[in-house]
């Protein structure tokens, strides 16, 4: 069965309902992959496998090249949600010594409404 990436939102949103901090943490983490996942399945040229090289990409050679037709500056705009995104999901994936709450969990959820809404304008 395959999975779009609304359902990684979705699955954010029940690890929220957790109300433990492991369910924030693997809130951020699927919030974020369901805007990397979003955003990948709009793209005509860009890169299908690496988070750093999409993020780089849509700062430049998207548009640059011009490699997408897309705007440039919704395309930047993603870019920056997409690197905050993804840099909150390192911090929750690999500090374990940083205390993660509710709060930055429902900012990631925040954060990838804001690419999705990008995305589909796009």
């Amino acid at each position: 069965m395959s999975v779009t990436s609304q359902d990684f939102i979705s699955f954010a949103s029940t690890c929220i309902q957790r109300n433990d901090e492991i369910g924030y943490r693997n809130a951020i983490g699927r919030a974020y992959y369901g805007a990397y996942h979003h955003t990948i399945a709009k793209l005509v040229n860009g890169p299908k496998q690496s988070h750093a090289d999409l993020i780089t990409y849509l700062q430049g050679a998207a548009w640059q090249v011009p490699l997408e037709t897309f705007d440039k500056k919704k395309m930047i705009a993603l870019s920056h949600v997409l690197f905050a995104m993804k840099s909150q999901r390192t911090l929750s994936d690999y500090k374990l010594h940083m205390n993660i709450d509710k709060a930055k969990a429902d900012l990631a959820m925040t954060n990838a409404a804001n690419a999705l809404k990008i995305v589909d304008s796009l």
